[in-house]
């Protein structure tokens, strides 16, 4: 695996660690260096983090991709149509951060899109201080830090952290996340082959996911997304939506799906949530 660059970290104030003394490793940013912020960004993290490049990852023909890269009838089964060549570049970008994580010492890192915009890096490093101080480290744990990702519903409690919740499911984007050495290894062996979009491919029956509220991340709106920049994969026909509902979808499909409650928490939880947590 090929990294772009590495900076060392300068002294940013006491990082705590958990009980079992792990602690933050550093931090993962996704792209190219092409991008419109990309550089600035990777200066800003890498001036107090030690940082590495996540090469960005293009398919350009998805019918030339070899069957272990990518599932696309399991991909289809998840998402109710097939794969975009950007998903599965993104996807296979994130898979190799994961696989970052897992080849370097047990903690916790950060990963970054490079459409992530930074608000206030003190702060944000603050808080993954006190969240790494706060989850038990053999928990598989992700925080989603984008505050735009998700909105709280009045009826859901905050974690013993207050302005991060648990979301009952996933909360969609992966513009900016901390996650730990468990989280990666879940989420490589979900995505090997790649078989869902990189936002998300594990529910929270098999890691404890996050949701922070309080804004110190959020994407740059003047981006397109490069997994999505027409809103393509939003567009489902009318005919695969009741389908999906009325679990037509699932008896189709059934063999891709490890029983009904892979099917609710993998197909129809995820789009229930996205209408409940809409923050914008």
């Amino acid at each position: 695996m090929t990294h772009l660059g590495v900076r060392r970290p300068l002294t940013f104030g006491p990082v705590r660690t958990s009980a079992d003394g792990l602690r933050l490793q550093g931090a993962i940013l996704i792209s190219d260096l092409e991008r419109d912020g990309s550089e600035q960004l990777l200066g800003v993290l890498s001036s107090r983090i030690e940082t590495v490049v996540q090469p960005a990852v293009w398919v350009d023909d998805l019918r030339a991709a070899s069957a272990s890269t990518f599932d696309s009838r399991r991909f289809t089964a998840r998402h109710l149509r097939g794969p975009l060549k950007g998903e599965i570049g993104t996807a296979l970008a994130h898979r190799g951060a994961y696989e970052t994580i897992l080849a370097g010492p047990e903690g916790w890192w950060l990963v970054f899109e490079d459409d992530a915009r930074i608000l206030d890096l003190d702060q944000l490093l603050d808080r993954v201080s006190e969240v790494i101080a706060t989850v038990p480290d053999r928990e598989a744990c992700v925080v989603n830090l984008s505050h735009r990702a998700a909105r709280k519903p009045f009826f859901h409690r905050d974690s013993p952290i207050p302005g991060i919740w648990h979301p009952i499911c996933p909360t969609y984007t992966a513009t900016a996340y901390l996650l730990n050495t468990s989280a990666a290894a879940e989420m490589v062996e979900a995505q090997t082959p790649i078989q869902a979009q990189p936002d998300w491919p594990i529910d929270s029956r098999s890691v404890v996911f996050l949701q922070e509220s309080r804004a110190y991340v959020e994407p740059n709106r003047e981006l397109a997304s490069v997994a999505d920049p027409v809103g393509a994969r939003s567009e489902v026909p009318y005919a695969i939506q009741i389908r999906t509902w009325t679990w037509i979808w699932y008896l189709q499909h059934r063999s891709f799906f490890k029983g009904a409650s892979d099917y609710w928490h993998g197909v129809l939880l995820p789009r229930l949530a996205r209408h409940l947590y809409r923050s914008e």
